[in-house]
């Protein structure tokens, strides 16, 4: 449940690693996540395949986006406001 989330608690994004093109989850925490879509519009993405580090690219962001869904950040907006 969203209300009883921590600072620890993480999501699990789709990534494509830029070297190999292999698709691969990630877990990044959640709070990371939230300002990375809401205030920087950036994020640093990783992939295992080859231990890569990347800035995504807006359309990589506009995926996350997609993927997450618009609820998944007004949600976690909501309970960010909630005791």
């Amino acid at each position: 449940m969203l209300s009883e989330r921590s600072e620890e608690d993480s999501v699990a994004l789709p990534v494509n690693c830029p070297r190999c093109g292999e698709s691969s989850w990630s877990e990044f925490p959640v709070e990371v996540v939230r300002i990375a879509l809401t205030q920087w519009n950036n994020m640093a993405l990783y992939c295992h395949c080859h231990e890569a580090n990347w800035s995504a690219s807006p359309e990589e962001i506009q995926r996350i986006r997609v993927y997450l869904g618009k609820d998944w950040l007004d949600t976690l907006r909501q309970t960010r406001l909630d005791p």
